[in-house]
Order: C-alpha cells, then sequence, then structure tokens
C-alpha cells in the first residue's frame, strides 16, 4: 500500500464534517411531502451540485496540497480525478443526509399526528362522559322531589323539610365536583351517604345500610356518582316493594390491581325479586364505564340469597388507580 496516496485521500472525507449541518439545513427547507415530486428532486440536485463542486474544489487543493508536500502529484490532475471519483461517493453522502433528514421528519409529523388524535380522543370522550353525567341530575332530582312531595302530602311537614335541606347539600357537593370525571373514593361516599340520608328519611327504620371500605382504598380515584344509580335501583325495586326490613351493603376492596365496588340489597322477603331493571341509571352507569376504561371494566349482576335475605348484587370492577 502506497501511504504517500492513501492518506491525503483518506484525510479528505472529513470536510464532510462541515457540509453535513448546512445540508441537513437546506434538506429541513424543503420536504418531500410539502411539494411536487419533479420540484423535491429539482431542488435537491441543485443543492449537491453546488454542494459537490465546492466540496471538489475545496478536496482537490486539499489532497494536491497534501501530495505536493509528499512530492507526488499536481492541482491540474488532481481536480479531474476528484471531479469523477469524489462525486460518485459525495452523491451517496449527500442522498443519505436528506434521506435521514426526512425520515426523522416523517416520524416527527407521525407523533405530532398521533398526539393530535390522542387529544381529540380525550376530548370527545370528556365530552361523552360530561353528558352522561349531566343526565343523571334530572333522573335523581325527578325522584327526590317525588320523594318529598309524598312526605308533604301525607303531612310530614319536619321530614319533608329535612329532606330538600339534604337534597341541597347533596347537589352543592355534586355540583363541585361536576368538572371531575374521577373522584377519590372517599368523596364518593361522602356523596353516597348525603343520597343515602335522604332515603332514610323517606323509609326511617325500614332501610338499614351497611359501609365496608377499608382506609387503604381511601384515595383510590373512582368515577363520579358511580354508587348512586346503583343504590337507587336497589331502593326502587327491592326496598320500595317490600314492608320488611331492608339492608344494602356497599363494599369495596381489591383483587390484585383491579378495584371491586359491590352493592348488595337484601330483603327478608323470599318473594323480593329485585330484577335487572337498565333503566336510566344502570345503563347510564355501563356507557361511563366503558366510556372510561374500555376493556378494562365489568359491570356485573348476581341474585344473592342467604340467612332468610334475597336480593341483588352488582359488582362493579376497575383498574385500581391512586390520587
Amino acid at each position: 500500500m502506497n501511504w504517500r496516496e492513501v492518506i491525503p485521500f483518506s484525510t479528505s472525507w472529513f470536510f464532510w464534517f462541515f457540509f453535513t449541518l448546512p445540508v441537513a439545513y437546506l434538506a429541513k427547507r424543503y420536504w418531500y411531502s410539502e411539494t411536487s415530486k419533479a420540484r423535491f428532486f429539482s431542488y435537491h440536485l441543485l443543492v449537491f451540485l453546488c454542494v459537490n463542486a465546492v466540496l471538489t474544489v475545496i478536496t482537490a487543493e486539499y489532497v494536491t496540497f497534501m501530495l505536493r508536500w509528499l512530492n507526488q502529484q499536481t492541482y491540474s490532475n488532481m481536480i479531474g480525478k476528484m471531479a469523477v471519483s469524489s462525486s460518485f461517493y459525495n452523491f451517496f453522502i449527500y442522498l443519505a443526509i436528506v434521506t435521514i433528514v426526512n425520515i426523522l421528519k416523517y416520524q416527527q409529523d407521525l407523533q405530532s399526528e398521533k398526539n393530535k388524535s390522542l387529544a381529540l380522543q380525550k376530548q370527545l370522550t370528556d365530552s361523552r362522559l360530561a353528558f352522561l353525567k349531566q343526565q343523571l341530575h334530572p333522573h335523581f332530582l325527578f325522584n327526590a322531589h317525588h320523594s318529598i312531595i309524598t312526605l308533604m302530602k301525607l303531612g310530614e311537614k319536619e321530614k319533608s323539610i329535612e329532606m330538600m335541606e339534604k337534597l341541597s347539600e347533596l347537589l352543592r357537593y355534586s355540583l363541585r365536583e361536576i368538572s371531575n370525571v374521577e373522584i377519590t373514593l372517599e368523596k364518593e361516599m361522602e356523596l353516597l351517604q348525603l343520597y343515602l340520608d335522604i332515603q332514610k328519611i323517606r323509609f326511617e327504620d325500614k332501610l338499614h345500610v351497611l359501609f365496608d371500605v377499608p382506609s387503604d382504598l381511601q384515595t383510590a380515584l373512582v368515577p363520579s356518582m358511580i354508587f348512586q344509580p346503583i343504590v337507587e335501583n336497589s331502593i326502587k325495586y327491592a326496598v320500595e316493594k317490600t314492608s320488611s326490613k331492608s339492608i344494602i351493603e356497599i363494599k369495596a376492596f381489591r383483587q390484585s390491581e383491579v378495584l371491586c365496588l359491590v352493592v348488595e340489597d337484601k330483603v327478608l322477603d323470599a318473594k323480593n325479586n329485585n330484577t335487572i331493571n337498565k333503566g336510566i341509571g344502570l345503563t347510564n352507569t355501563e356507557e361511563r364505564l366503558r366510556t372510561l376504561y374500555g376493556h378494562q371494566q365489568k359491570l356485573e349482576f348476581d341474585r344473592s340469597g342467604s340467612n332468610g335475605y334475597y336480593g341483588l348484587k352488582v359488582t362493579i370492577k376497575i383498574p385500581l388507580n391512586y390520587v
């Protein structure tokens, strides 16, 4: 190997170190997707010819200088050699830079479109959830006002006033949380307790409510007002239809990374037939769960009966997330 020829030619490629960023900048000025193919290739062909001409002159001067220093070659002979040999390699180097820049731009645009799509999907989901949540309020208010009117007709003035006060407190609380798609289980229990206080005024000692919610799940996130329509279903189809003692159990527990929420009504009446009546409340609940969690959620209905009590057990399973 003749090192006097190898060293000048091999070191001349380092001039691309100074041209890579300018070529990348020019490539970014004219994307493939922003213009026609003919204009794109014409633009880059012109840029390449200019870059190649400058590189050819510079590298020829550099190699000639090195060879003269090594007593080998003249500039007139070298410029012709460099114009033929280095142009071929310069073309592929330029092509590689332009290709890499366009690939990076394509990936950036693809990610940007993906982010826009996710943002739009989130906006649509939030709008849908807000609509479903708003649906619950008129339905709940109608039932609550109906109970108040019934008490007033029965001459239960004090009870009707107390129920109105509880209802006002409940509405104030729910409106404060209306913008939140999810709230902590602790807040959801407070909201549910207000609703049950209203129902206890109506049913007095006939209705008994039992809570079993571990302290370590108090900060777990649940859909706002997720319990109310299920408990309302128990009151409508179990408690109202019997004169015997009625129990509603509300439980929360975890199964690995799944949060389980249970509402079970129990009535001392073998004839109790709390069937699955999917009115506005339960239909709304199913839709909200699907919209929020997709296939990661379950809404299960089971008939229950033990120790003389009969009723319906509703179980919600959602991903366990904390604040």
